[in-house]
């Protein structure tokens, strides 16, 4: 093959594209200093093109860099954030215990007997009360 040949497959390689005889190719270049050259010079040219391409990419325009200065990111410790997890468990337990002793209570208030035989339940909000009316004597 000649160094012509050989490098037309080199810079096919290099591209990314699959070629026949690449191993022949690169077994030549081990021989042969104009093909080492040219893969030194091929392969510095390949990077400065990749480098320019991420520049590229990286560059902002002015509403991308208008919202990236707005938004504010606050962290928030691991430690913090675990503390109000177990706070706000604690707050629902403490939570689930009033109003299991306030149903309790209810149901106990409607199983006692009255004192009075005119009694009225009257319920404000959600929680009852208990209005007496004590029975009053007749005069002769």
């Amino acid at each position: 093959m000649r160094c012509e040949e050989i490098q037309e497959i080199i810079s096919s390689f290099i591209d990314g594209e699959i070629v026949e005889n690449v191993d022949e190719a690169f077994s030549h270049v081990f021989s042969c200093r104009d093909c080492q050259d040219f893969l030194k010079i091929s392969l510095k040219f390949k990077t400065e093109a990749m480098k320019d391409k991420i520049e590229i990419a990286r560059k902002e325009t002015l509403p991308e860099k208008i919202k990236r200065s707005l938004k504010m990111e606050i962290p928030i410790p691991a430690s913090l954030l675990s503390a109000v997890i177990f706070m706000l468990f604690l707050l629902s337990f403490l939570l689930g215990i009033f109003v299991y002793d306030r149903a309790m209570t209810i149901e106990a208030m409607k199983t006692q007997t009255p004192v009075y035989t005119k009694t009225r339940t009257i319920i404000v909000y959600g929680i009852p009360q208990i209005t007496i009316y004590p029975e009053t004597q007749k005069q002769k």
